[in-house]
């Protein structure tokens, strides 16, 4: 996650949430970069979030990697389920240009300080549905045994037949229903909040409680 332009304007002098920059950043740069994303998701009035760490801004611009290193998962396993995403969609959803999402506010937390997320441009996404994150979906406890013996293997540097790897992986993503480019309504009204990956260069971002104010003024 690469920062480019990012703002703190938050309090004014009378020490309060001064909200006029943020709203003008909303009317003159997200309204005109994403206004794809903007008709999707005024169908909604929610919002997806992502937590951003050791940062305290109220809105800003970010640029994915054009090559993603994997923070939980090994990068085997994240290169098999790229594999599954070029499959299904011809996009390189989890190893380049990343963004992760979520409708659930507190679930974006416990990644840093919640911001509201406004891909830039051409909007192509991917979720499964029910989700929320596919870490905790490919540990749990009811997949099955060869696929749990064979994640040990990778984690821990074993030998193991990268075919059964991969077939394992396939077996269990094909047991969710993905969704691409569509759907995206129910990734935010409906719980379990799925977790949702675009596709995208550059990304605007306002902070989550800011947005909560502004949203009837802007939205």
């Amino acid at each position: 996650m690469r920062f480019t332009n990012f703002y703190k304007i938050s309090i004014n002098e009378n020490e309060n949430l001064d909200t006029r920059q943020t709203i003008e950043f909303f009317n003159t740069h997200i309204k005109q970069d994403c206004k794809e994303y903007l008709k999707i998701m005024k169908r909604s009035r929610n919002m997806l979030y992502r937590g951003i760490n050791n940062i305290h801004y109220d809105f800003g611009t970010l640029s994915t990697h054009d090559t993603r290193i994997p923070v939980s998962l090994n990068l085997a396993t994240t290169n098999v389920i790229d594999e599954y995403f070029m499959k299904h969609t011809g996009i390189h959803f989890r190893t380049s240009n990343a963004l992760f999402t979520t409708a659930n506010m507190r679930m974006a937390s416990g990644y840093g300080t919640p911001y509201c997320v406004f891909p830039i441009g051409i909007v192509n996404y991917v979720f499964f549905e029910h989700v929320y994150d596919l870490f905790f979906t490919l540990y749990d406890q009811n997949v099955s045994h060869r696929l749990s013996e064979l994640l040990w293997k990778v984690d821990n540097d074993q030998p193991y037949d990268h075919e059964q790897f991969k077939n394992a992986m396939f077996d269990l993503l094909n047991e969710h229903k993905l969704y691409f480019n569509k759907g995206i309504l129910n990734a935010v009204l409906q719980r379990p909040f799925p977790e949702v990956i675009f596709n995208t260069k550059q990304y605007h971002v306002i902070r989550a409680d800011i947005w909560t104010q502004i949203a009837p003024e802007v939205w």
